[in-house]
């Protein structure tokens, strides 16, 4: 009975994903139809001026590329669409025949907090295809492949961080460009009213000023830094950053830990703590600004579009949860190797933008990781049609 049950099973829970995958792949086709010749109102973004300021860095190579092609945010979408196709494509080419390489890479080219990021004039698109590309690159090295592999990680792992605007984020000598400063904003921020009567008097009197403002939003810890920076010597600065956190996390400890494990799921599974975020019940983050730009031109449809995502993200995942169980691979049947290390890169990655600050949870950073999801059921999906050299030992 066991026997029968499960084949049938089987082809109904694969029925119903793609079924589901394809709903969302035309609600994403609508909703960049309706938004290609708009631009998301992001903030801080200067089209024909001499700076580009996503939240979170300077990105120059994004800005000169964006130059190159006239400042048209029409070609930009164009490029950032192909890229993350073809990204996509030859990670999944690898895996299963082209004709489903390219429908499961439109289902992650249309994964609703993902297209969000091919229409926008800001690095995160090109982030994601980076990433993606870095995750068949670590695919292909754990086979063997070494010269062509180890040269595609290292590009990809120089290309993503250059993109997000760090390395000059950290070259720059504004104020707060610290490990100390993004201590003292990852642990301290949440608190920093109530454990101001508990910093040191000089510290107390070169922030009375800006401590309450400071409060009201994490961007806002630069009125700190440079009150701070401006009223005392760098080194000494950098020791008020780390008695401010010390401070917080002695008094704070479970809150903090609590909330930078919200930032990990934010991060990880965005779609499921989604509703929650703009709700406000979890924890401060930069959701309800993202999707108040996603909607600003047709919110009907992202409604719809970002609900239906959510929803569809989360019944996926369970209905693969379940097709899984009667696919169980075999000892020697599957690429672990491969498996472990895009894990691990994925964690040093959402580790990395979760210590930045606390408040700043910005799931723009980290599509490539939740999409990881989608490839997981399309695998699942077109389990008995992988290639047969992707799913060696390696």
């Amino acid at each position: 009975m066991r026997n029968k049950t499960f084949p049938h099973l089987g082809a109904i829970i694969k029925r119903i994903l793609l079924i589901g995958f394809t709903i969302q792949m035309f609600l994403g086709i609508a909703w960049m139809c309706c938004n290609f010749m708009q631009v998301q109102d992001f903030g801080k973004i200067y089209f024909s001026g001499k700076t580009l300021l996503p939240e979170g860095g300077y990105s120059s190579l994004y800005y000169y590329l964006f130059v190159i092609l006239g400042s048209i945010p029409q070609l930009m979408y164009l490029l950032q669409l192909s890229t993350a196709f073809m990204a996509g494509y030859y990670f999944l080419g690898m895996l299963v025949s082209r004709r489903y390489a390219v429908w499961g890479s439109l289902v992650l080219m249309t994964f609703p907090f993902a297209m969000q990021c091919h229409l926008a004039i800001l690095p995160y698109s090109f982030m994601s295809s980076l990433a993606f590309l870095l995750f068949a690159f670590l695919w292909r090295l754990s086979k063997g492949e070494k010269l062509l592999a180890v040269l595609g990680v290292v590009l990809c792992a120089i290309l993503v961080p250059v993109l997000s605007g760090w390395p000059e984020a950290a070259g720059r000598k504004e104020a707060g460009h610290s490990l100390e400063a993004a201590m003292a904003s990852r642990i301290a921020w949440p608190t920093l009213w109530n454990d101001y009567d508990r910093w040191p008097e000089e510290l107390r009197d070169i922030t009375r000023d800006v401590v309450w403002e400071t409060t009201y939003y994490p961007g806002n810890m630069c009125l700190l830094y440079e009150a701070v920076e401006s009223g005392t010597d760098l080194e000494t600065a950098k020791e008020y950053y780390r008695e401010m956190a010390e401070i917080a996390w002695t008094h704070h400890a479970p809150m903090v830990i609590r909330q930078m494990g919200w930032d990990v799921l934010g991060y990880v599974v965005t779609p499921v703590i989604f509703h929650l975020q703009l709700q406000g019940e979890s924890y401060d983050s930069y959701t309800s600004g993202n999707y108040e730009a996603m909607r600003g031109n047709s919110p009907v449809l992202t409604r719809y579009y970002v609900e239906y995502g959510s929803w569809w993200f989360v019944c996926q995942t369970v209905l693969t949860g379940i097709l899984a169980m009667f696919h169980i691979p075999r000892e020697g049947s599957f690429n672990w190797r491969a498996l472990l290390l895009i894990l691990a890169v994925s964690g040093i990655w959402v580790s990395a933008v979760t210590l930045r600050g606390a408040g700043m949870m910005d799931y723009k950073y980290t599509t490539a990781v939740n999409a990881l999801w989608l490839v997981w059921s399309i695998l699942e999906l077109y389990k008995d049609k992988m290639k047969r050299k992707s799913v060696g030992n390696g």
